[in-house]
Order: C-alpha cells, then sequence, then structure tokens
C-alpha cells in the first residue's frame, strides 16, 4: 500500500500493489469537528517526528556515532520547524524541495552544554567558517 496527497483535489490516496482501484479520502465529507481535530493531530504529529532525532549519526569518515538525544536538542529541532512554519513560507520542509530537517549533532550539544539555542551555534559556527574563508 501507498498512500500520498494530491494537493490539486486537497485528497489523501491509497494505492494498493494488487492493482485494484485507488481510495480517495475527501476530508470536506468528514464533520467539522473531526476535520478541526485531524489538522490538530497533524500538525503535533509532524512537530513531534521533528523530536524525533537518529542516535545513530553517521560522521563524515563513514563511520557511526551514537549520540545521546536529550530533550534540549528534541526542542531545538521543533523549535527550528515551528519557525519554519511561523516564517510564512509555502514549503512544507525546513530547507524546500521536500528534503527534511537535519540537525547537525554536534551543534546540538556544544548548544546543550553551553545552555544557548542550536541556531546560536549554527551562526557562530557559520561566522568562523566565513571568517575563514575571507582570509584565504
Amino acid at each position: 500500500m501507498k498512500v500520498s496527497i494530491d494537493p490539486k483535489s486537497a485528497r489523501v490516496i491509497f494505492t494498493f500493489d494488487d492493482g485494484g482501484e485507488p481510495l480517495r479520502f475527501d476530508p470536506t465529507r468528514a464533520h467539522t469537528a473531526n476535520q478541526s481535530y485531524a489538522t490538530m493531530f497533524g500538525w503535533m504529529s509532524r512537530l513531534r517526528d521533528a523530536g524525533a532525532i537518529p542516535r545513530e549519526q553517521k560522521q563524515p569518515d563513514g563511520t557511526i556515532k551514537t549520540i545521546n538525544i536529550t530533550d534540549h536538542m528534541r526542542r531545538a529541532a521543533i523549535q527550528k520547524l515551528v519557525d519554519h512554519y511561523y516564517s510564512g513560507s509555502e514549503d512544507w520542509n525546513v530547507r524546500g524541495s521536500g528534503r527534511s530537517i537535519t540537525l547537525n549533532p554536534l551543534y546540538l550539544a556544544l548548544a546543550e552544554k553551553r545552555g544557548v539555542t542550536y541556531e546560536a551555534v549554527e551562526a557562530e559556527k557559520i561566522a568562523e567558517m566565513e571568517a575563514e574563508l575571507a582570509a584565504l
């Protein structure tokens, strides 16, 4: 079974491997209470999933490192997605084009140890790299 959203018709479409007719769900035909609940449930699921950071992180050298995921890291990941949606962007994903959120686990760990936000560490590291490039 595969499921997709058709943004033009605003339908959820289920296709099955047996070749039968796809099942199309029209949410506007559901009761308004169910429509409202489904909207909130969808946001809850989407934001909660942003906090599901993998414990095993692939390193640049190809090795796998297991990191300890904390609530501070989860909060930073969820906040990044909240900020994206509040920005007014029409992109579903932070980076657009169907790509998902990826947070640098080292920045997350630094942010937690320093007691600052992920964005603060990220901005600091970008500034350091820009200064290094300018000096070359």
